[in-house]
Parts: structure tokens; C-alpha cells; sequence
């Protein structure tokens, strides 16, 4: 068995050992299953209050559950994991694990490669689990399914998730501590979503959000979507490389 695969095999333990995989697939179920609901509920809520304030509450379609579902997945599911996921490499660095596991032999990039690969097969795996409880209940609440367009949603929002990942993978690296690695994920938040500004911003990360709501009906973001999708690929891959670099050159 390669290093990597035993790295990754203890990796993918620890994940389970620890509770994080715990975590992270409850909020992504409860979103999962509380966004169809509330998009159905919400024009109800309000015809509630037309007797007090005049609102115009269109009925609730397909679209808005999945756009309540890409807000849930993109805000509060993300946050969860930049919790749980954004200090992981620095806390073994600052625990010792690190030192001893390099004092065995191992190679700094087979370190950080398997931290990032258990993160995300367990997001995936989450994240994948998550879209079929969503599927099935919003096939209850609307009785609809669009198979395309349902496609190009959850893969833009998952390239979306990937990309965030390995960022955060990147802050946990240069970090000097776990705190300080989440506080860099929770602002990157809000820096990586200030190119939607721009119309050059559409062919970024941040923008796939978006897509995943637009791919119902809109055909110019689905012209673009897939180069979006092809980019942000790219530049995990570049976020990835860089906290291999970066770690390899942090103890010279």
C-alpha cells in the first residue's frame, strides 16, 4: 500500500473517529429536507399577512426550492464546513503529528494531498446523499424534475463546494492557528464574492452559486456555466498546488 493511501485511510478515520462526518452530514440533511419546505411554505406564510400588509405572493415553483436549497448549501452548509474542515492541518502541525509523521518518512505533499482528498470524499459523499433526500422530497412537494438542468445545478454547486475546500485547506497551512484558520474561511466568503461586481466575475468560483439557480430557464448562464464549472476546476487545482508548495517551503 502507496503512503498516500495509508495517509489518506488514517485521514478518512480520523474524520469519522472525531465526529466531524457526523456533523457535517446533518446540516447538509437538514437543509437538504428543510429547503423544498420552505420554499412551499413561504407564499403561504404570506397570503397569511395580506389581511395586514398588501404582499403579492406569487405561488411557489421548482425553481424557488432549488434557490433556497443553492442559499442553504452555499451560506450555512459552507460555513459548517469551513468549522469543521478549517483548522485540520494546523492543528496537527501544532500537536506534533506532524513532525512525527515527517520523522517517519512520510512527504510533505502526500500530507497535505490526503487532507484535502478525505475532505472532500466526504463532502462528496455528503453532499451526493444530500441531493437525492433533496430530489425525492421536492418530487413530493412539486411533483417535477428537471433531470438536466438539476444536473448542471448540483455539479455547479459542488465545483463551488470543492473549490472552497481546498481554499480553506490553503488557509489551514499558512495559518499559525485553527482559529485563525476559520476566521481567514469566513472572510474569504465575502472577498471571493466581490468579483459578481463585475461582468468578468461570472467566469469565477463564486459565480457557480448563481449558476445553480440560473441553470432553471436561463440560456446565457448556460452558455457560460460549463467554462465557469472548467475554471473553477482549474484554479482548486492551483489552490491545492499552492499549499503544497507553501507547505513544503514553511520549515526550510
Amino acid at each position: 500500500m502507496s503512503q498516500f493511501s495509508i495517509l489518506l485511510r488514517k485521514d478518512l478515520m480520523e474524520l469519522v473517529r472525531t465526529k466531524r462526518l457526523l456533523i457535517i452530514a446533518i446540516i447538509f440533511v437538514v437543509f437538504a429536507l428543510s429547503s423544498p419546505l420552505i420554499a412551499k411554505l413561504t407564499p403561504e406564510l404570506l397570503k397569511m399577512l395580506e389581511d395586514t400588509i398588501q404582499i403579492i405572493a406569487p405561488e411557489a415553483t421548482i425553481v424557488d426550492s432549488y434557490a433556497q436549497f443553492a442559499k442553504n448549501v452555499s451560506q450555512i452548509c459552507l460555513y459548517g464546513l469551513i468549522a469543521v474542515f478549517g483548522g485540520l492541518i494546523v492543528a496537527e502541525r501544532r500537536s506534533g503529528m506532524y513532525n512525527n509523521l515527517l520523522n517517519n518518512g512520510v512527504k510533505k505533499a502526500n500530507f497535505v494531498l490526503s487532507k484535502v482528498t478525505a475532505q472532500l470524499l466526504m463532502m462528496t459523499g455528503v453532499y451526493v446523499v444530500s441531493c437525492l433526500l433533496f430530489c425525492v422530497y421536492n418530487q413530493v412537494l412539486f411533483g417535477e424534475f428537471w433531470p438536466y438542468d438539476s444536473l448542471l445545478s448540483f455539479t455547479a454547486l459542488f465545483v463551488f463546494l470543492v473549490f472552497m475546500v481546498c481554499l480553506i485547506n490553503l488557509f489551514s497551512v499558512v495559518s499559525k492557528s485553527v482559529m485563525m484558520a476559520i476566521i481567514f474561511g469566513f472572510l474569504a466568503t465575502i472577498v471571493i464574492a466581490l468579483p459578481d461586481l463585475f461582468t468578468w466575475g461570472k467566469y469565477l468560483p463564486n459565480h457557480l452559486v448563481s449558476v445553480s439557480i440560473l441553470a432553471f430557464g436561463d440560456s446565457v448562464a448556460i452558455d457560460y456555466a460549463w467554462k465557469t464549472i472548467v475554471i473553477a476546476l482549474g484554479l482548486s487545482a492551483v489552490v491545492t498546488s499552492a499549499s503544497v508548495m507553501l507547505c513544503k517551503s514553511k520549515d526550510k
